[in-house]
């Protein structure tokens, strides 16, 4: 056989290659940061302040006793607007926070599905 018979193909990454890194960086990036970390660490959820108020941003947090006996921690975001109006943004910034840090997570997975797909499924 011919040495040009025996050259190896690189795998080119598509657009296609994408979907699965995508699903695991917004389940991370909503699920575990935002969710899970975010409660754990409400200043994790300052990262979509800019996007989501134009004035003063505030995380409230508060405990209440649980029903299995343990403390239940839950936060609220706020957003003091220039008229002095405070409204909850709470929604809003677990959306745009989840949707960073997906953002922020996406090339890490996308690199990671790819090294194992080449490296497992040749």
């Amino acid at each position: 056989m011919s040495a040009a018979g025996k050259t190896k193909q690189k795998s080119k990454f598509g657009w296609g290659d994408l979907i699965l890194p995508l699903i695991v960086s917004l389940f991370v990036g909503y699920v575990i940061v935002t969710i899970g970390l975010g409660s754990a660490f409400p200043t994790l959820l300052t990262i979509a302040a800019p996007f989501v108020c134009d004035g003063e941003f505030t995380v409230v947090t508060s405990q209440k006793p649980g029903s299995d006996g343990g403390v239940a921690t839950t936060y609220k975001t706020f957003c003091q607007g220039l008229s002095g109006t405070q409204n909850e943004i709470t929604f809003a910034t677990t959306m745009v926070a989840g949707l960073i840090y997906s953002a922020v997570l996406l090339p890490i997975t996308a690199f990671i599905v790819y090294r194992l797909t080449n490296t497992f499924f040749r």
